[in-house]
């Protein structure tokens, strides 16, 4: 691996979102050979048998700029919360670019006071390329492919909310209809805060953990249920690695109609 100038941080979960951003610098810039680490991308990811924690210790002192891509996938990472715990340490330049319905408010104790940008927003993918050619140095290539590969990743992104958003949408507060819409998993989810959270000012993500033990993809199902209107969400605290923690509770106007 060469001289590391951007590394990308995701989750695995986020493979298309990282690629996504490559091809943006790759589109946008003249990338020197190996200048760039993200274990999504090809010709830039890690050697199989490499010691992980160790090679991203070692090019993370090097990288001068560390784009990370925040969603529920990656604030339950331990790799992602040890990469980003790194770039803080060592001072390095770290972009926050939240998707998944995260905000300003979900960024990791390492990251606060930064601000964060939308992956779902062209604008803010425009003022990224454009902050990082200038801390990279690097020549400029082609501004009209750069912007189709936007208009790529904005896609990605939004197309991620968008089966939630347009359901949402069109069926207003009509839960009958969105019941049916979800899955078995959200609805076992939901029926377990409706049977243990009444009475409660909420259930802690940790409490949910424990009822639904496996499933890596729970806060994401969580928030599927809380653009739907069914749940609402609460901060409670941070946990020991100083990330945003929720207290989870049905929705004021989902309450009023299970709860009668």
């Amino acid at each position: 691996m060469g001289d590391i100038r951007l590394f990308v941080s995701h989750a695995e979960e986020d493979a298309d979102i990282a690629l996504g951003l490559v091809r943006i610098v790759e589109a946008v810039m003249d990338v020197p050979e190996q200048a760039i680490l993200c274990t999504s991308a090809p010709g830039y990811g890690l050697a199989i048998g490499a010691d992980v924690a160790e090679h991203l210790r070692q090019h993370l002192t090097q990288a001068s700029c560390v784009a990370a891509v925040l969603t529920p996938h990656s604030l339950s990472s331990k790799w992602c919360l040890f990469e980003l715990g790194g770039a803080w340490a060592r001072a390095t330049h770290t972009y926050p670019l939240l998707a998944g319905g995260l905000i300003q408010d979900d960024l990791p104790a390492a990251l606060a006071g930064r601000l964060g940008g939308q992956l779902g927003d062209p604008k803010a993918l425009r003022q990224l390329v454009r902050d990082l050619r200038r801390r990279l140095g690097w020549s400029e290539r082609d501004a009209a492919a750069a912007e189709r590969e936007i208009d790529r990743l904005v896609t990605i992104v939004r197309d991620r909310r968008s089966s939630v958003d347009d359901v949402d949408e069109e069926l207003g507060a009509d839960f009958v209809a969105k019941w049916h819409f979800i899955g078995d998993t959200q609805q076992e989810i939901l029926n377990h805060i409706v049977r243990r959270a009444r009475g409660k000012e909420h259930l802690s993500y940790a409490e949910l953990k424990q009822a639904f033990p496996g499933r890596p993809d729970l806060y994401y199902r969580l928030m599927q249920l809380r653009y739907l209107k069914f749940l609402k969400r609460r901060p409670i605290g941070r946990s020991a690695g100083d990330v945003p923690q929720y207290g989870w509770t049905l929705s004021p106007e989902y309450a009023a109609r299970v709860w009668r």
